[in-house]
């Protein structure tokens, strides 16, 4: 059975990315703080050992990272002889870019100003066309 973790009006994307108090749910607002927030404990230290992105430009090294790491010579082996897995390439799939492109300039930037810390820890641009380009 699916939760509603929605109490009362449903609030628009824009709306939230500009106020997220807006949002009335059951969800804690740690669902979407900053991911750099994760990346160190109280005192600043790292907590983690390594990021790996999902993202087609990175996705293939950073698993043959992990695997590498963790010894998987088998999945490694597999995936040397029968290919990594690919992107979706299923045409009616939504395109994130697409959604960046048309969305509101003050949302863009409402959100651009609020995972700051994301775009640096993780090496993001605002510029890249990925992200909506430079039009903010």
């Amino acid at each position: 059975m699916a939760m509603d973790f929605r109490r009362g009006d449903p609030v628009a994307f824009s709306e939230w990315a500009k106020d997220p108090s807006r949002l009335n749910t059951r969800l804690q607002p740690s669902h979407w703080l900053p991911q750099a927030l994760s990346l160190t404990n109280a005192q600043g230290c790292p907590v983690v050992d390594f990021v790996g992105f999902l993202d087609p430009s990175r996705f293939h090294r950073d698993l043959r990272a992990v695997l590498e790491w963790i010894g998987s010579t088998d999945l490694l082996d597999h995936f040397q002889h029968k290919g990594f897995p690919r992107e979706n390439s299923a045409k009616n799939r939504k395109v994130p870019d697409a959604e960046t492109r048309t969305m509101a300039p003050e949302t863009k930037q409402a959100l651009i100003e609020r995972y700051a810390e994301d775009f640096a820890a993780f090496g993001f641009s605002v510029s890249d066309p990925r992200y909506g380009g430079s039009s903010v």
